[in-house]
């Protein structure tokens, strides 16, 4: 298994900022997974168990919260509604069952660590619906998981369509009680006809029905497209819980195929290229996952969002995972390698949190041994920044599992811009003096290499160079 420890604020002789003499485990995670509790086929015991068996360290569990699919007839959108739902968390009340066999589980399986989570769809919404040809339903596939929350009411109180979190008392809560003036109407007034009165009385009856519990939803799925307002919501909820939220890869399943049939609407595709650069203070996305992708490529979203944070128009840089979307049989996806301060959820959740981490994907486990950005004196590691006002040098090192070798393509990007390119044979090791940083700069690198089945992303490490 790769957790053993790593000594990589030691790795050059030189400390860390701020973090003199500090040891890393070197942990493999398998990010997004599901049991039987949602779309997964096999109990949480299980999925730990084979996740351990082929050699992760750590797996973060998200069971989807809510899979319901709903259209209500206009003026009666909750009592006259085409409802289709897959088994989840909340729709079958198994949130506090979930979390208390992750908790179980995890205090069985030794040094392996499992940390809950859930899967959302926090938005989705009808279009096509008059003209002609199938119904279609959009933005279905954009999913986000919430990481770390701990808690059933925390999760619960998420704001996702078909959830209780989207419904909220406001003061236009109290126009919903319009339809008592018909009610009044009908009982109170000497009015005729008497099948008016009834009328009146049954419609108004129905709407108030229908209005129970007089709460305002923050969206439905009748208005259009809303942009990135709800999956903005949805994390910001999540950060104010203390968790950790994630974009994940679309789902690539159509409606029908999700649905067993019921639901005849399509699902147009996805990508996550403007949510990337429309929402914030999210702590990552899918950098790699069993799709294509290019939003990790050299200029393309990711790099445009880590320039966002350089010209300080994002509070937070976005870190990259490996996304592993397990729901059954062989755990094949994306691995994501966190260096953390300790073997425990808090150190894999800080890790997480800090960045300090890797994605990679292929059966050859590549490992990144070393990435270092060392100037005058400090070294900074993936997620972290340092100070400089002189050449930088990068340093990396990338192994493939024991007893292979392969041919790797190692690109160093900076700031969005590939600045060296070395190819060769595993173990490979690579240095490179960074001379062209301006006075006052801020700039930041990272690596990407690619092997003949095998792909390394790393996070990046952040330079601010000092005027001179």
């Amino acid at each position: 298994m790769l957790g053993r420890i790593l000594g990589f604020a030691l790795c050059c002789g030189l400390p860390g900022p701020g973090e003199a003499q500090v040891q890393y485990h070197h942990l493999d995670v398998a990010v997004h997974a599901s049991s039987w509790y949602s779309t997964g086929s096999a109990h949480i015991e299980q999925v730990a168990q084979a996740a351990a068996a082929k050699g992760f360290d750590a797996l973060i569990l998200t069971d989807a919260d809510v899979l319901q699919v709903e259209y209500g007839l206009p003026f009666f959108r909750n009592i006259f509604a085409f409802s289709s739902e897959q088994p989840a968390l909340l729709s079958e009340d198994a949130l506090g069952d979930y979390l208390a066999e992750i908790q179980r589980v995890d205090e069985t399986m030794g040094e392996f660590v499992l940390i809950d989570g859930v899967e959302s769809r926090p938005f989705y919404f009808w279009s096509n619906i008059f003209g002609g040809g199938p119904w279609q339903l959009q933005h279905w596939n954009k999913r986000q998981i919430a990481v770390g929350l701990g808690s059933a009411q925390a999760y619960a109180g998420l704001p996702v369509s078909g959830g209780d979190g989207i419904w909220v008392w406001h003061w236009t809560s109290i126009l919903l009680l319009w339809p008592l003036a018909g009610l009044v109407f009908a009982f109170v007034a000497d009015a005729k006809p008497l099948w008016l009165r009834a009328a009146v009385g049954a419609i108004s009856l129905l709407c108030l029905v229908d209005n129970v519990p007089f709460k305002v939803p923050l969206w439905n799925a009748y208005n259009g497209d809303l942009g990135p307002a709800p999956f903005q919501q949805y994390i910001d909820e999540v950060n104010q819980r203390g968790g950790l939220v994630f974009w994940v890869a679309p789902d690539k399943r159509e409606t029908a195929e999700l649905f067993g049939g019921r639901i005849g609407a399509v699902c147009p595709p996805s990508t996550m290229e403007g949510d990337l650069l429309h929402t914030f203070d999210y702590t990552g996305f899918a950098a790699l996952h069993a799709g294509h992708s290019r939003l990790a490529e050299p200029g393309q979203a990711w790099d445009r969002a880590l320039r966002q944070y350089l010209l300080q128009e994002r509070a937070r840089p976005p870190w990259g995972i490996g996304d592993a979307n397990y729901q059954g049989g062989a755990l094949a996806g994306a691995r994501t390698i966190v260096l953390a301060r300790e073997r425990s959820r808090r150190g894999v959740l800080e890790a997480l949190r800090s960045g300090r981490m890797y994605a990679t994907m292929g059966e050859g486990k590549l490992a990144l041994e070393q990435f270092t950005v060392v100037a005058q004196g400090a070294q900074g590691l993936a997620g972290q920044h340092i100070e400089s006002s002189g050449p930088v040098r990068v340093q990396m090192r990338v192994a493939a599992a024991e007893g292979t070798v392969q041919q790797l393509r190692l690109r160093l990007v900076r700031s969005g811009e590939v600045i060296a390119e070395q190819t060769g044979m595993t173990p490979l090791s690579f240095a490179y003096v960074d001379k062209d940083v301006g006075p006052g700069q801020r700039v930041y690198y990272r690596l990407l290499i690619n092997g003949q089945s095998d792909r390394l992303v790393s996070n990046p490490i952040f330079v601010r160079e000092a005027s001179r």
